[in-house]
């Protein structure tokens, strides 16, 4: 049996032409390599940068790596915020052109403020100090003053506490005209005392009660006509509030033991009678009991047995 070998024959560069077989790798596409006649994917390259650190530990400064190396740091953030910024009479800390963060220094001749309002024209010095440049005299500051001090002012740079006005000076404390407020002597105003109104009287008057607004007593309302109440102590006779604040007689009990036993019931306010043949004035308010003969004998009083003199 004869053997036939039979080689092919293809113009370079045009093997790829047929179905991925190649001599060289530029006979193969971009990102395959010719291997054994065919083009076949490469193998991707290595990370070299994979846990490679380029961090400067400077926010003016960054680096990156290439190759697996971090290239030398560059300046960045130029003039941006670096560290404190503790204000008033000290500069910022600021990246420089140079990739350093430039530290705070004062100010010398920066307008500030001391806090001192008894001084003017405030400035910063060469420690970074703020210091107010001319004193103030005469002015108003801290305390404004109230009813019982007077404000604090300005002496010569100093805030001086205003004085106190003397104790028991009148003022008022809590906006209630029914609470009397004096000054303490301390410059505070403190309660004294209460404004002092007509109680209740008994069951028909109500009395008084003080208007916090004007700090007048004003009469409270009396109990309505014919609230019941008791005038003598008698419990023959039925009295009642006369809507006006007082207990009056209303009218008699129409009870057997409340009967006297002679003589007329009349009403009267008041009158003057004769008793007996000693013909002495007494003064009686209602009832009273007159015999048929005229002449007055004593009020009637419960579980008694009256009698014409």
């Amino acid at each position: 049996m004869i053997a036939f070998s039979v080689m092919l024959l293809v113009p370079l560069g045009t093997q790829s032409a047929f179905a991925g077989f190649c001599l060289l790798d530029s006979d193969c596409d971009s990102g395959k390599e010719c291997l054994s006649g065919i083009c076949v994917d490469l193998p991707d390259p290595p990370d070299l940068c994979a846990g490679v650190d380029c961090d400067t530990g400077n926010f003016c400064t960054f680096s990156t790596c290439v190759a697996g190396v971090c290239t030398p740091p560059i300046q960045t953030n130029v003039g941006q915020l670096c560290g404190d910024s503790p204000g008033g009479c000290f500069s910022p800390e600021i990246c420089s052109a140079t990739g350093k963060c430039l530290p705070s220094v004062a100010i010398p001749l920066l307008p500030c403020n001391d806090g001192n309002e008894c001084t003017s024209v405030d400035l910063c010095d060469d420690d970074g100090v703020c210091q107010g440049t001319i004193p103030e005299s005469g002015t108003s500051c801290g305390n404004s003053g109230n009813q019982c001090r007077l404000g604090d002012f300005c002496d010569n740079g100093s805030c001086t506490p205003g004085s106190s006005f003397p104790l028991s000076t009148s003022c008022e404390r809590d906006g209630d005209l029914c609470t009397i407020d004096h000054c303490d002597g301390a410059g505070s105003c403190v309660a004294l005392s209460s404004v002092d109104c007509v109680a209740g009287d008994g069951v028909c008057e109500a009395g008084e009660e003080c208007n916090s607004a004007t700090g007048s007593c004003e009469d409270l309302p009396d109990p309505l006509l014919s609230t019941p109440c008791e005038l003598d102590g008698d419990l023959c006779t039925v009295d009642h509030c006369d809507g006006e604040g007082s207990c009056v007689f209303l009218s008699l009990v129409d009870e057997p033991m409340c009967e006297p036993v002679g003589g007329e019931i009349i009403q009267i306010d008041t009158t003057s009678v004769l008793l007996g043949a000693t013909q002495t004035a007494v003064s009686w308010t209602i009832p009273i009991i007159v015999s048929a003969a005229g002449i007055a004998i004593v009020i009637a009083r419960k579980f008694s047995n009256y009698q014409p003199i």
